[in-house]
């Protein structure tokens, strides 16, 4: 799934939309425990579908491209999936 696949619900984004945004635009870290009870995850379903469940952005900035990570499981940020 690195780098999206056919069943990414978006290619394009605002900058300040989702967590992403979120992360990109305020330029601090955000930890979302749980993705589904959180109104800036964008694409729920889509998290679902993949098994993920938690969201951690940190602002580390190249060229203006935050650096994000979802995991499957909670707490355990060793098995990480970069999106």
């Amino acid at each position: 799934m690195p780098g999206g696949g056919p069943d990414v619900p978006f290619r394009r984004r605002r900058y300040d939309e989702g967590v992403v945004g979120w992360v990109a635009t305020h330029r601090r870290p955000l930890d979302v425990p749980d993705v589904f009870a959180d109104p800036r995850v964008s694409a729920p379903a889509f998290c679902r579908r993949h098994g993920l469940t938690s969201f951690y952005g940190l602002p580390i900035v190249l060229d203006i491209f935050p650096l994000h990570k979802y995991t499957r499981y909670w707490g355990d940020m060793t098995r990480t999936v970069a999106v």
